[in-house]
């Protein structure tokens, strides 16, 4: 007989099995639900943390807001701390990090301590910083802003702008004043007019902040290309205008980023006439000189390069001016970008004051010495002075000779002429015989010397006997135009008088020319020479600018200059049209300023003429010594002078998550 087996122990199986099962799911779903509280939890946490630290930077924004002297680069504290239970019970700790160059600050070792610095030789009134009109008093209604301090070794004019005034927020010091100079805040900000120190020239103070990109002149530049969009220059130096190749005369002229120094030999005038073109240096912004379908350089806007100002920032130019060149900007449009740095000057046009490296001393000498027509003389067997000479003797009355002296070397090529001394070794019989020396370029006479003994002329010794060499600097003859050498002609004429029963003799032993010049590349030059001249209000002549921008009739100027003006020993002298926008951001120093306002209302305001002006400072969060939030955040202090951080601009936010 067989057993018959009972279920109950499969059910019992099944029943632990579902148990099992159910515990199993409990268990998952106990975890899901703890694990969705915590977040829940957590991300409310994130949550009241980030209001509270974004509330927190809103409070530390304001706080700052009003006062120009916080949020920029001069190193006062500017951090902020909310109460206890600012917001949802946290307090939050936000730090204040004014970026390089903010605001009107004056500590950085990148910008200059002054927004306009005058250098004229000290006491002076006709040199200093002017604001004056055109076509004399009147007219104009417009101010000219100024943020920052303001010094002159001369005089600060504010004259006959009408109800326009030159309106400072800063301090002002100088050696005299007139008319409407005004500081914004007397409270904060104090003029004095009578100072009789010296305020000394901060690049030779702190050569090191305000060394040269390029430590000595560059090598040529490459020729220029054609691109779909502009015309591009490479850095180096410029012997001549920068001239667009062939297809691109209408389109802008792109300078990359990099060092330039421009330093004209050319015949002719140095000063470089902008007019009609548009001309952007250092990286492009808002455009793209590569593609012929974006947008022409948007100067006077948003800009065309970018700045210190623009994140993040970008390579720059600087434009270094030597010998007698300079910028006439005409009716073009001119917009440089410095080259950003924390520790250097940012300067985007330098007008040197000092010469650099070892001149180089070539001496010119005739290497042919041809007789002139109907000549007494015979070609000199050697026309270098080494007492081998060409002679006349037994002269009679009423007879002229002449010898030319030919064949002077050709310059080489880029000569950067500093210094021609010219060397003469003659003698004659002093018995009212007259000699002359001539020199001429090709056929043209370019210089007279005679035995006459006036100032500035060649004076011959009467010593029938005796030798005498002169020598007299004729630089001037040379540094426009140093290929006038490859062209030179010198002609030595002799005359004698109308007696008779007498004689007389003169010899020649020879020319020369010896020229100091600095290498091509290796050296720089100083500024020299005056090829603009201007004047003050008075009409008094000033020194020859640097920079000169047009009378305002149909002048369409818009400079905008992303960096700082060096030219200590030189000047510059700005006049607005209507409507055209004048930017200098990060201040000039120059031996004489002067602005000119169109009268009439509608003159513009030079607005941001100044170190620096708006604030750009970076605001971080933090809640327990954790970084929470960053946010950059600029304040404009230029559109209302009056009112610092008019307006606010928040440009970026930077939320850290976690807790």
């Amino acid at each position: 007989m067989s057993r018959r087996f009972d279920d109950q122990g499969q059910v019992l199986g099944l029943a632990l099995a579902f148990l099992t099962f159910v515990a199993i799911i409990l268990a998952v779903t106990l975890s899901a639900s703890g694990a969705n509280l915590d977040a829940t939890n957590q991300l409310a946490t994130q949550r009241n943390q980030q209001y509270a630290a974004d509330g927190a930077i809103q409070a530390a924004v304001n706080n700052i807001r009003g006062n120009p002297a916080l949020g920029a680069d001069n190193g006062q504290n500017c951090d902020y701390t909310t109460p206890a239970a600012f917001a949802n019970s946290l307090q939050v700790q936000v730090s204040c990090t004014p970026f390089p160059g903010s605001g009107t600050g004056t500590a950085s070792q990148n910008r200059p301590p002054y927004s306009f610095l005058a250098l004229p030789t000290a006491g002076s009134t006709l040199e200093g910083f002017f604001q004056i009109p055109t076509n004399g008093n009147g007219g104009g209604t417009s101010d000219v802003n100024v943020f920052g301090p303001v010094a002159s070794n001369g005089i600060v004019n504010e004259t006959g702008n009408g109800s326009g005034q030159l309106l400072i927020a800063g301090n002002v010091t100088a050696h005299s004043c007139n008319g409407d100079v005004n500081v914004t805040n007397t409270t904060v900000y104090t003029k004095v007019c009578n100072s009789s120190a010296t305020i000394a020239d901060p690049g030779v103070a702190n050569p090191t902040a305000y060394a040269l990109m390029s430590p000595s002149a560059p090598a040529m530049a490459q020729a220029p290309a054609c691109l779909s969009g502009a015309a591009e220059f490479f850095p180096g130096t410029y012997n001549a205008f920068p001239a667009a190749p062939g297809g691109c005369s209408t389109k802008p002229m792109w300078f990359q980023p990099g060092a330039y120094y421009f330093d004209f030999t050319g015949a002719g005038s140095h000063a470089w006439d902008l007019s009609g073109k548009t001309i952007v240096g250092g990286t492009p912004k808002n455009w793209d000189p590569t593609s012929a379908s974006t947008p022409a350089p948007p100067i006077g806007s948003t800009g065309s390069c970018r700045s210190e100002h623009d994140f993040p920032p970008n390579a720059g130019v600087q434009w270094v001016f030597g010998g007698d060149s300079r910028i006439s900007v005409g009716s073009g449009l001119l917009e440089l970008c410095a080259q950003p740095s924390t520790t250097q000057q940012q300067l985007a046009i330098v007008g040197l004051q000092t010469d650099a490296a070892s001149p180089q001393t070539p001496v010119e000498n005739p290497t042919t010495a041809a007789s002139a027509t109907n000549p007494a003389y015979a070609p000199l067997t050697s026309p270098t002075i080494d007492n081998t000479d060409a002679q006349v003797l037994a002269l009679a009355k009423n007879k002229t000779v002449s010898l030319d002296l030919t064949g002077f070397a050709a310059p080489a090529s880029g000569l950067l002429v500093k210094h021609v001394q010219m060397s003469f070794k003659h003698r004659e019989t002093s018995n009212g015989a007259s000699g002359t020396l001539l020199l001429k370029d090709s056929t043209t006479v370019i210089a007279t010397f005679t035995t006459a003994c006036t100032t500035g002329q060649l004076c011959l010794s009467p010593d029938a006997t005796t030798y005498r060499t002169d020598t007299i600097d004729v630089t001037s003859l040379f540094l426009l135009d140093p290929t006038v050498l490859s062209r030179l002609t010198a002609t030595w004429s002799y005359t004698t008088p109308n007696t008779n029963n007498t004689t007389w003799d003169t010899k020649v032993d020879g020319i020369s020319f010896a020229v100091t010049a600095s290498p091509t590349p290796g050296g720089y030059r100083a500024m020299s020479g005056c090829m603009l001249v201007t004047q003050d209000a008075s009409g008094n002549a000033i020194p020859c600018p640097l920079l000169l921008t047009p009378a305002p009739s149909g002048s369409n100027t818009k400079l905008m200059l992303q960096g700082t003006v060096y030219a200590p020993t030189v000047g510059v002298d700005i006049t607005t049209g209507v409507g055209d926008p004048i930017l200098f951001n990060r201040g000039l120093i120059a031996r004489n300023i002067t602005f000119r306002l169109h009268p009439g209302n509608g003159s513009p305001s030079v607005n941001g003429a100044g170190a620096g002006a708006n604030r750009f400072v970076v605001f971080t969060a933090s809640i327990g010594g954790r970084v929470v939030t960053k946010s950059l955040v600029e304040f404009d202090d230029t559109t209302d002078i009056t009112q610092p951080g008019s307006s606010i601009d928040f440009l970026s936010w930077d939320v850290r998550r976690g807790s």
